[in-house]
């Protein structure tokens, strides 16, 4: 199995949520970011684009363009860091490498020029219902294809 997945094209990386609910400091980030490449980002496996490791982090829409700030010092151009969307980030001076918008409690998420997710459904543990219910093929594969063209 090993073998198998060091030649294959399927990559992972991390999902930091620290920042959903703390500021960590930069100092704190890029400690964060010295350890997954340590014993994690060199891997031939994890993520890369440009050469840079890839890692998504979740960050709540009241941190504003701190937020990217933080991120771009702790980071400087060794990471390839994809934020969370919020609103007029558009206008920060400081931009990540990209972004994504985190909605597995919306059938679709568009952010045209950035990400379109596609949630199967979804069901937090600590509720006596689904958010979203699940998504069936039919529905799945008629989002997929409207996502291709």
């Amino acid at each position: 199995i090993k073998s198998s997945l060091t030649n294959s094209r399927l990559k992972w990386t991390v999902y930091y949520e620290r920042e959903m609910h703390q500021n960590p400091s930069s100092d704190e980030i890029k400690r964060h970011l010295d350890y997954l490449k340590k014993w994690f980002a060199w891997r031939n496996t994890w993520a890369h684009i440009n050469g840079k490791p890839v890692i998504f982090v979740y960050n709540e829409s009241d941190g504003g363009c701190d937020v990217i700030e933080r991120w771009s010092k702790a980071a400087g151009k060794d990471w390839y860091i994809v934020l969370k969307v919020f609103p007029d980030d558009e206008y920060c001076l400081y931009q990540p490498d990209h972004w994504h918008q985190y909605g597995p409690g919306d059938k679709v998420a568009r952010n045209p020029g950035y990400s379109f997710a596609i949630s199967p459904g979804f069901w937090r543990a600590d509720l006596p219902e689904a958010d979203l219910p699940r998504v069936t093929q039919q529905d799945w594969r008629r989002i997929v294809h409207n996502m291709v063209v």
